[in-house]
């Protein structure tokens, strides 16, 4: 038996616009029962589900999980043994939902579909290197007509812990409203932000209506290197928000390791006590396997004292490239061309090809 408290008991609303028991799993695999069109009860008692649920208890993998599969297989922990722990803490269920893709940032890692910056970016300046998203989903927003309003409030009224994903949650005015109609001092919130927009008034007396809240900080390298990848945010200004927000919420940081921020993770670890570092396993092509061997090899000698990282490090190197480095120095380049600074991809070359 393969036990996932996400499969028995979440509920996820996808970017599709899908239920889902679960947001991390791959979205070509969820349940494509529409929120507006399916009631919760009718999602509960689906043969999706259920063959979900008949897989796991099989000790199967369902088709989907394949990212919780991969950190297990290497040693890392993931979001089926997070939520294990959680559960047995008593602070299950979760609805998990992604509020829409309005965002301020325009990730190195990211797509249109999360990102209405990197939509505009796309449309006016097509990336001939990337074939790993396209335009066809670049106006994701939460839908908020009646039946997904009642279908989404059905979920949380019955979950202890409500997940919130953007785009930018922050800066999403429609998801502030909703989050006020159903706020309670039985749930806990917890939002996962860049950082760079400090809440409003408003949003800071809707939070305190939740029992806990804890706010997930991405922050993927320091300095320089964070605001190549994630363009226009501002490095200092994620930082001061997060020592004061902290102060009040509990907050903590997730970066995710890839071939841009290789050579930074040693001092993006200092810098923050509690991060957690997780792989990047789409795009692929910006993962760390796609990195130079050298640049690998440096990273590990960097970061010998810090087993969460070399566990990755190891397991990038091990793994089989699916793109060559031609490919990402071409993606780099392309987005060189829309970052106010120049990630040094001849360095990569000419030390690779020593």
């Amino acid at each position: 038996m393969l036990y996932c408290p996400r499969i028995k008991n979440g509920i996820a609303f996808t970017p599709n616009r899908d239920y889902d028991v679960c947001g991390v799993r791959d979205l070509n695999s969820s349940s494509k029962l529409g929120i507006s069109s399916t009631s919760l009860n009718d999602f509960l008692n689906s043969d999706y589900r259920k063959n979900l649920i008949e897989t796991a208890d099989r000790g199967e993998w369902p088709k989907g999980c394949e990212g919780c599969f991969w950190l297990e297989h290497i040693g890392l922990p993931s979001s089926r043994q997070s939520e294990i722990e959680i559960e047995k803490a008593q602070s299950s269920p979760l609805v998990h939902f992604n509020s829409g893709s309005i965002c301020d940032s325009d990730c190195s890692m990211c797509g249109p579909r999360w990102s209405t910056t990197i939509a505009n970016r796309l449309k006016t300046h097509p990336d001939p290197t990337a074939t790993f998203y396209t335009l066809g989903d670049d106006s994701i927003e939460l839908p908020f007509d009646p039946a997904s309003i009642q279908n989404l409030k059905d979920a949380i009224g019955q979950a202890r812990r409500l997940k919130v994903l953007g785009g930018e949650p922050f800066l999403d005015k429609k998801l502030w409203n909703f989050l006020d109609q159903v706020a309670n001092n039985n749930l806990t919130l917890i939002i996962t932000t860049n950082g760079n927009t400090y809440p409003s008034q408003k949003q800071f007396k809707i939070l305190d209506k939740f029992e806990n809240v804890n706010l997930v900080f991405s922050i993927d390298g320091t300095g320089l290197t964070y605001e190549w990848i994630r363009q226009n945010l501002s490095y200092k200004t994620v930082v001061k928000n997060y020592l004061k927000l902290r102060e009040d919420y509990k907050c903590s940081i997730t970066a995710v390791a890839q071939a841009h921020n290789l050579l930074n993770l040693k001092e993006l670890a200092q810098a923050f006590k509690n991060v957690s570092f997780v792989p990047l396993t789409h795009p692929a092509l910006l993962s760390i396997r796609n990195a130079p061997d050298w640049a690998i090899e440096t990273a590990l000698e960097q970061t010998q004292d810090i087993l969460e990282l070399q566990t990755i490090l190891k397991a990038s190197r091990s793994a089989k490239p699916t793109h060559d480095l031609d490919a990402l120095v071409a993606h780099t380049e392309y987005l060189n061309g829309h970052r106010t600074h120049y990630f040094n991809t001849k360095e990569w070359m000419v030390q690779h090809r020593r």
